[in-house]
């Protein structure tokens, strides 16, 4: 089996074999589900672990002290480790026990003491499975907490009147999830992902609200059909362009608002920019930019052009 250091930053190294592609899959066929976790993240995760095993399996009271230390927890060290961690570190293992296996079958290595090593791996998971994970999982699921939104946040939204204080509020919550679980919505049905989009929706609604209440009457917001730019690329296009201006800081602002104010001076309906910006993220090395490298290209044609007459 191939051995990818870790951590990468391109998901597609990790995809070169049939059983990561399935896992891949697998995770992103989570997405909308408790037990989620960045693909990438998942990876480097587990390939940290593999890399650990395949340099010292054939030390086996390090691989023994590594891992039990690391998973093999009796239920009062697994209190005081928060839902995420415990989720993320089975699944880490469950994963990394098909690895070993897979190794195995393709190297057909018999030393003994490595074998060991594997044996170790495999018990430690039965165990944990059967004995660890499962019950604490059961009594401490995600969904009891408050940092289920569709059960606690939005009915404490829906009571509140103002706009800011429901802003306030979200960033309030996300900050404290982010003190009390971590960086990732693992085991949370993307809690953090809900909070951001909510904002995101509610700044809108104030820029509105603003508007609205500073004007006497609200004016046409289309431009007139001759006086209008009209945007004839793609969506995709678009938010690339802006995206880069933002992060360049030629314009300054949120990032909603400078979007939905440009939309409309090219006249072009962006329907999901949060969606479009994490397409961008999505990206394989070499193809980040691809609009930017067009325009960069059409400029380069231009004055070279331009210098030939």
């Amino acid at each position: 089996m191939k051995v990818i250091k870790s951590p990468q930053e391109n998901i597609e190294a990790y995809l070169y074999n049939d059983f990561n592609i399935e896992l891949y899959e697998s995770l992103i066929n989570r997405e909308a589900s408790p037990g989620y976790t960045d693909p990438l993240i998942f990876f480097n995760l587990l390939f940290e672990e593999f890399n650990f095993f395949c340099e010292n399996s054939d030390k086996y009271l390090v691989i023994k002290k590594y891992f039990e230390n690391k998973y093999f927890l009796d239920s009062n060290d697994l209190n005081g480790i928060n839902e995420l961690n415990i989720l993320l570190r089975f699944e880490i293992l469950e994963q990394i026990n098909i690895l070993i296996g897979n190794h195995f079958e393709e190297t057909n290595d018999s030393n003994q003491v490595t074998m060991k090593s594997k044996k170790l791996i495999s018990e430690l998971f039965d165990y944990a499975k059967n004995n660890l994970f499962d019950d604490f999982i059961d009594v401490n699921d995600p969904a009891n907490t408050i940092f289920n939104f569709d059960v606690f946040i939005v009915p404490d939204l829906e009571r509140m009147t103002s706009t800011t204080e429901k802003i306030k509020y979200l960033i309030e919550i996300k900050t404290k999830f982010k003190q009390e679980v971590g960086l990732l919505d693992f085991g949370y049905n993307n809690f953090l992902s809900k909070c951001e989009l909510e904002i995101d929706k509610l700044k809108e609604l104030l820029i509105l609200e603003n508007t609205t209440s500073t004007t006497t009457q609200l004016p046409n917001k289309e431009p007139a059909p001759e006086n209008c730019l009209n945007w004839i690329g793609s969506q995709t296009e678009f938010i690339e362009l802006i995206k880069a201006l933002i992060e360049n800081g030629n314009i300054k602002g949120t990032q909603i608002e400078i979007i939905s104010k440009l939309s409309n001076v090219f006249n072009i309906e962006i329907k999901n920019p949060s969606k479009l910006i994490n397409d961008l993220k999505l990206r394989n090395n070499e193809s980040e930019t691809l609009f930017l490298d067009k325009l960069k290209k059409s400029l380069f044609d231009y004055i070279t052009l331009e210098k030939k007459k």
